[in-house]
């Protein structure tokens, strides 16, 4: 039996929601409502000058193993980024901020 679903909020959890009842037998029609501009909720690459700052959650995979999971199921494991790839900074009224390694979880 399938069932028309209603997901409340485009953040992380609810897009994984979306994916996951549309690949399941039970829903053939998936509705996504939010009410910011864009999908993502805290999620997203804010550009300041030449440079792009990821904003949300740190080291996601890192804690979630089924993040990789799924990015590798979605085909994003061409965009992932290795911890210490690069410096993780803080964006302060002062300007860039290098964060120490071990400190934030980071």
């Amino acid at each position: 039996m399938s069932r028309r679903v209603v997901v409340v909020g485009a953040g992380i959890t609810g897009l994984t929601v979306a994916y996951r009842i549309l690949r399941s037998p039970y829903a053939s029609e998936v509705l996504v409502v939010e009410t910011e501009r864009e999908p993502g909720g805290v999620i997203r690459t804010v550009r300041v000058g030449d440079l792009d700052l990821e904003a949300g959650p740190d080291a996601l995979l890192v804690r979630k193993p089924w993040a990789l999971d799924l990015c590798y199921e979605l085909g994003l494991e061409g965009d992932l980024m290795p911890q210490g790839a690069t410096a993780s900074q803080l964006l302060t009224p002062r300007g860039l901020l290098r964060v120490p390694p071990g400190r934030l979880g980071i």
